[in-house]
C-alpha cells in the first residue's frame, strides 16, 4: 500500500484532507486490510500529526457577535493606550507541589521513580490563593487572600492594594479585572466609579487567552 503524497499530483494542489479521503475510497474499493501502524505511518507521510486538542471556549452565535464588536473597537488602540490599562486577577498557588500543570524532569529509562525525579504530591495540599495586577509599566502590589472571594472582600482589596498601584505605581485610570462573578457586584461598580477608575468590559466570556 502506497501513501499518497503531494509529489503523486505535480499539476494540481490538494490539501491534506482531500488526499486522505481519497485514499480512504480507494482503500475501501480494493477491500485491502490495513494494520494499525500502516495507518498511522501513511497518516504522517501526508503530514498529519497526532496531538492533543487545544481547549477553545464554547461560544453561541450571540457570543461570538459580541467578542468581534468587542475586538473591532479596541482594533485602532496603540501600545500606548494598552500601557494604560491595569489589569487583575487571582491564582491558586500550591505550596511546594509547584504548578498544577504538571512537572517535566530529564532523566534516564530507568530513572523514572529515582526520588528526585518524582513530583511529590499531597492528598490535601496547602494552598493560597493570590491578588495581583500589572500594566505596561509593570507589576502592582499583591495580596493574599484568606478568605472566601466576595464582592465585600473584592471592595476590600481593590481599596487597599488596586488603589494604591494606581496611584503610586500606574497613574492609570483604565482598570480591566478577569470577569469573575462576584466582579459584576454593583457594590464594586459603585466603588470604583468613586474612585473615579473606569472600569473596561470584557465580551462575553471574557477575551482572555486559554492555557489552557
Amino acid at each position: 500500500l502506497k501513501a499518497a503524497s503531494y509529489a503523486d499530483h505535480p499539476t494540481e494542489t490538494k490539501s491534506a484532507e482531500d488526499l486522505f479521503s481519497t485514499s480512504c475510497e480507494d482503500i475501501k474499493a480494493s477491500h485491502t486490510n490495513v494494520c494499525d501502524r500502516t495507518v498511522r505511518n501513511w497518516l504522517r507521510e501526508i503530514e498529519f500529526r497526532y496531538r492533543k486538542a487545544k481547549h477553545k471556549p464554547s461560544l453561541t452565535p450571540k457570543q461570538e457577535k459580541t467578542r468581534l464588536q468587542w475586538a473591532k473597537e479596541k482594533q485602532s488602540w496603540t501600545v500606548d493606550d494598552w500601557m494604560k490599562v491595569v489589569f487583575s486577577d487571582e491564582s491558586r498557588i500550591c505550596i511546594g507541589q509547584g504548578d498544577d500543570a504538571g512537572m517535566f524532569v530529564w532523566c534516564h529509562p530507568n530513572e523514572t521513580y529515582k526520588d528526585d525525579c518524582l513530583k511529590k504530591t499531597s492528598k490535601f495540599p496547602q494552598s493560597l490563593m493570590i491578588w495581583g495586577c500589572m500594566s505596561g509599566k509593570g507589576p502592582g502590589q499583591m495580596a493574599i487572600i484568606t478568605s472566601t472571594i466576595n464582592a465585600q472582600v473584592c471592595v476590600e482589596i481593590l481599596d487597599n492594594f488596586l488603589i494604591s498601584s494606581i496611584e503610586s505605581r500606574f497613574g492609570n485610570d483604565n482598570f480591566q479585572d478577569d470577569n469573575a462573578s462576584c466582579h459584576r457586584a454593583q457594590s464594586i461598580k459603585t466603588f470604583l466609579q468613586e474612585k473615579n477608575i473606569n472600569s473596561m468590559t470584557w465580551a462575553s466570556k471574557q477575551c482572555r487567552s486559554q492555557s489552557n
